[in-house]
């Protein structure tokens, strides 16, 4: 498989794990409702699917990394390939009723923390280029930080604040929703050759 085919297939990969990312929120929805059809398996399963399409951009997207930032590449495919596969492993895990117990509950907050680790340090490696690129950098470290302080809510369980409207938790899964948005302008960029203008999207 040449560079550049790898290169595609990681890009419309991530498009595909943005594109999986709202459908997850609405399935985890629906799934609350007691009247619901659905339930917490059907989540999973879209969540392992998520996850998959993770590891293949983490995958597929390293040449380009590799040719921006060499001496950073490296440590991120490792961060990036291990995150995605301890939440795949984790998730089939719950899928198979296998109870990983406290052991399973760390390795998903770490897990959940890498995958941050390696939005933040790809995302660092095309905003260290400039222009552009920045502007795809840039909403990586946005989203990789609220993907780490997502996890760490959902371990330690964080509350508040209190008197109503959006939890802690909350604002922090609409921060890492900027992952969205760079993997949306890493597929524009990688595979229709188009660099993002000013603004959000």
């Amino acid at each position: 498989m040449t560079a550049d085919r790898r290169l595609r297939i990681g890009g419309w990969a991530a498009l595909l794990v943005a594109i999986a990312a709202p459908i997850e929120v609405a399935v985890a929805a629906i799934a609350a409702d007691p009247d619901s059809s659905l339930n917490f398996s059907t989540l999973t399963m879209v969540e392992v699917v998520r996850f998959l399409f993770l590891l293949v951009a983490v995958i597929g997207l390293d040449p380009l990394f590799r040719s921006l930032g060499p001496d950073l590449a490296g440590p991120v495919r490792i961060i990036g390939v291990t995150a995605a596969s301890v939440l795949i492993v984790a998730d089939v895990a719950s899928l198979a009723a296998i109870d990983l117990g406290t052991v399973g509950t760390v390795l998903t907050l770490v897990a959940g923390i890498l995958a941050g680790v390696w939005f933040l340090g790809s995302g660092a490696i095309l905003l260290r280029q400039g222009g552009d690129l920045a502007r795809i950098g840039w909403t990586a470290q946005l989203g990789g930080l609220g993907n780490i302080l997502t996890a760490i809510a959902v371990a330690i369980a964080l509350t508040g604040p209190n008197g109503g409207g959006l939890t802690w938790l909350g604002w922090f899964r609409i921060l890492g929703l900027f992952v969205m948005v760079y993997l949306v302008r890493v597929w524009s960029y990688v595979v229709r050759g188009r660099l993002p203008g000013p603004g959000i999207l």
